[in-house]
């Protein structure tokens, strides 16, 4: 058969173009609903990969510097038309933006079969918008924020709650993590779902209660933060992509996600009075002697000496240490307990304690002088320098208790020949008890293996076999009528055994 060049190169082109057009090169683009937004809104960002497959997700968390991800939705579509196949894979994502302005949404990158695609930036135009208590969607949902103080002093705490507000039930509900400039800022409890009555109206109330510590007197913001979560929505019965048929009939309700956004608020921060060190501002402080009653002081044993500091507005940490103020003399051997620290929030304003207890062991009898306790605090409520403090207290050190031993006449009329001796005749008397016991064992040890060797040669004396006896001389032992004795099966045995005359 004869094959001609013209049809083959035809055949290749054709099959070329067919291949060309059946398979098309992958794209990935991005598109928003929309690129006004306000703080509080959300709004859609969908990304699309054409005609190619992904070998993993798009990485999506380069979003999450300056949006909020609320939810994602992927879907998959393949189609034929006219000859020519194409695939869509699309996902579905729900934003917030987090700062106010010009913010763009970057590039997203994503591994396929043709390599690495990328999408091009978005820029969008971030307002504030309008007040977050009647920006939320489906009515009955507001936040609202709160502080404690707020014009605090440097090193002052207060409490920042933000609450989420509600008369359908609430899902799904959290919030970004808090952060300010200048300043510590502490999660006091986990937040949780709490049933209110307002006005006579039930409501569902999530708090976020924060503890803000301001470190720099000036100007501090705390900046708006984002509350998420979902609320039910009943179903109108249209079909979509998120629509459940199945759920239609039965009448179920769905989750429709919100996003809240709260107030900022600035502080104004004072600076902290160089009179007082350390600088301790708070409402109310005061500090209490813990002195048991019932307890004997005299050389040699211990007693107990503690304190109890308790203050209002300030955190357990804060509160002083007392173990520099003790007693620095060679009067006293102390050592301090470890402390016991609590804290607590009462009415938006934060309480602690600081518990400190010290062991005194005497070395000197007398009278001694325990030393003064103070604490100097910044009234920030008066606004004016105060101090607690516990006055000294003196203390009467008996004599430590003589030995209540008997003594001997001879040894009475020499009291210090006789403490010189007692321990060497004592030491002799130990040792001497000692080689007693150590040779009265000795001694019992030999009886035993002696015994238990004797033991042993009798054992085997009696497991010896008869036949193996010596034998002694006939002519050595008297002639005696021997009865005749039965013939036992070991002797029938060493008898010669006849031959069978009569087998059968």
């Amino acid at each position: 058969m004869v094959k001609n060049p013209f049809f083959i190169t035809l055949t290749v082109f054709l099959l070329n173009l067919a291949s060309a057009d059946f398979i098309a090169a992958g794209e990935f683009t991005a598109s928003v609903s929309s690129t006004q937004v306000h703080l509080n809104e959300n709004f859609t960002l969908n990304l699309t990969l054409k005609d190619t497959s992904p070998k993993e997700s798009p990485a999506f968390s380069v979003l999450k510097k300056d949006f909020l991800i609320h939810s994602q939705q992927h879907s998959t579509n393949a189609a034929i038309v006219n000859g020519k196949a194409s695939s869509r894979v699309t996902w579905k994502l729900t934003l917030t933006p987090k700062i106010e302005g010009v913010v763009q949404i970057p590039a997203i990158t994503i591994n396929t079969a043709d390599g690495i695609l990328s999408t091009q930036p978005i820029a969008l135009n971030v307002s504030k918008g309008s007040s977050p208590q009647t920006s939320a969607e489906g009515g009955g949902l507001s936040v609202i924020t709160n502080v404690s103080n707020p014009s605090p002093y440097k090193n002052e705490p207060l409490i920042y709650t933000a609450s989420l507000i509600s008369k359908t039930p609430l899902y799904n509900v959290q919030t970004q993590k808090i952060q300010v400039k200048d300043a510590i800022v502490e999660l006091l409890e986990e937040p949780k779902l709490e049933e209110k009555v307002v006005g006579g109206v039930l409501f569902n109330v999530v708090e976020f209660t924060y503890l803000i510590t301001p470190l720099k007197a000036g100007s501090l913001k705390i900046s708006p933060i984002a509350i998420q979560g979902a609320i039910p929505q009943k179903r109108n019965g249209q079909f979509n992509d998120d629509l459940d048929p199945f759920a239609i009939i039965q009448g179920f309700e769905r989750l429709k996600p919100f996003t809240l956004m709260t107030e900022e608020i600035n502080l104004n921060v004072q600076p902290a009075m160089l009179d007082v060190s350390p600088w301790l501002p708070a409402k109310a402080l005061t500090v209490e002697e813990l002195w048991p009653s019932d307890q004997t002081l005299r050389v040699g044993e211990p007693f107990s000496r503690g304190f109890l500091i308790k203050a209002d507005g300030l955190k357990a940490s804060q509160l002083s240490q007392l173990e520099n103020l003790q007693s620095q003399s060679s009067t006293f051997k102390i050592y301090a307990d470890k402390p016991e620290e609590q804290e607590k929030v009462v009415q938006g304003n934060i309480q602690s304690m600081r518990k400190e207890n010290y062991t005194f062991i005497p070395q000197q009898a007398g009278s001694w002088v325990l030393p003064e306790i103070s604490i100097s605090w910044w009234d920030s409520a008066k606004r004016e320098k105060r101090t607690s403090t516990i006055p000294p207290r003196t203390v009467n050190i008996l004599p430590a208790l003589e030995s209540s031993t008997s003594i001997p006449n001879e040894a009475a009329s020499t009291p210090t020949t006789t403490s010189e001796t007692e321990a060497p005749i004592s030491s002799v008397d130990t040792h001497l008890f000692l080689y007693v016991t150590i040779g009265t064992l000795t001694i019992f040890l030999i009886a035993a293996l002696l015994w238990g060797f004797s033991l042993q040669r009798r054992i085997a004396r009696l497991t010896i076999d008869p036949s193996h006896k010596p034998m002694k001389p006939a002519a050595a032992k008297p002639k005696k009528s021997i009865p005749p004795q039965p013939v036992t099966t070991v002797q029938k045995e060493k008898k010669e055994k006849l031959p069978d005359l009569n087998p059968t």
